[in-house]
């Protein structure tokens, strides 16, 4: 599936799978985007990031994990206020060697 997401006001479109509803898994597009060693983006539909991940089949096991927490096709902004939530997913992704940006860095395209 193809996924847009903006950067620095550039939209780009990339390949993407969908671990779950509403989630997305997907190389970043810039390697060199201050991300080091973490190149996979677990993503919201909207195109906004929830962490940054070592390799494609780690943020595909996240993503459906994750996809079990709550309905990820709800707006980002709605998911961004469950602060509940967002401990579960800090939870989760803490001992995963993850970047969590929790819905928050990378902007809707």
């Amino acid at each position: 599936m193809q996924h847009t997401i903006a950067l620095d006001g550039t939209v780009h479109t990339v390949d993407a799978i969908e671990p779950a509803p509403g989630l997305r898994v997907y190389k970043h597009p810039h390697l060199d985007y201050g991300i080091g060693t973490y190149p996979v983006v677990l993503g919201h539909h909207s195109g906004r990031s929830i962490a940054h991940m070592e390799c494609t089949a780690d943020a595909i096991d996240a993503g459906r994990d994750l996809g079990e927490m709550t309905d990820w096709t709800r707006p980002a902004d709605e998911i961004n206020a469950d602060e509940a939530l967002a401990e579960r997913v800090h939870a989760y992704l803490e001992p995963r060697n993850a970047v969590d940006t929790a819905l928050r860095y990378t902007s809707a395209a």
